[in-house]
């Protein structure tokens, strides 16, 4: 760890990784998006059948989002906290993603807060995943 050269920063811009970060993760089952309505369209995956989310798969979520945006945060402290909590955000479109494909419609809200080496302080929030309920699904 010693002999790593660290990079010139701005101490104003970039107070560096934060340490300790704690994470709050709130997980919380979206309603499922209404049945899709006309033919589907050849070649789009139908989607899974919603599954109901008990309370144990949501402990389990959680659990597994704080892990890996710790993990995440590790990753990014080079990049100092910007780089930081893009990675963590990418990682909770990641498991919202994949949670998704299996008829699991959640909505991943984190928090990120921490004292960064400069003597900043981080309250990073961000959520990922639909809004409960909302009719119009834009697609991308």
């Amino acid at each position: 760890m010693a002999d790593q050269k660290p990079a010139p920063v701005n101490p104003e811009k970039n107070p560096g990784p934060i340490e300790n970060p704690k994470v709050t993760v709130k997980v919380q089952p979206t309603k499922p998006a209404p049945a899709q309505v006309g033919p589907v369209k050849q070649g789009e995956p139908v989607p899974a059948p919603p599954v109901t989310i008990k309370k144990p798969l949501i402990e389990k979520i959680q659990e597994n989002v704080a892990k890996e945006v710790h993990e995440a945060l590790e990753k990014g402290k080079d990049g100092g906290v910007p780089a930081q909590i893009q990675k963590a955000k990418e990682k909770v479109e990641e498991v919202q993603k994949d949670l998704k494909q299996d008829g699991k419609n959640v909505k991943i809200d984190v928090e990120v807060n921490g004292n960064t080496k400069g003597g900043g302080k981080v309250n990073e929030k961000f959520s990922s995943g639909e809004e409960p309920a909302s009719p119009s699904r834009p697609r991308r």
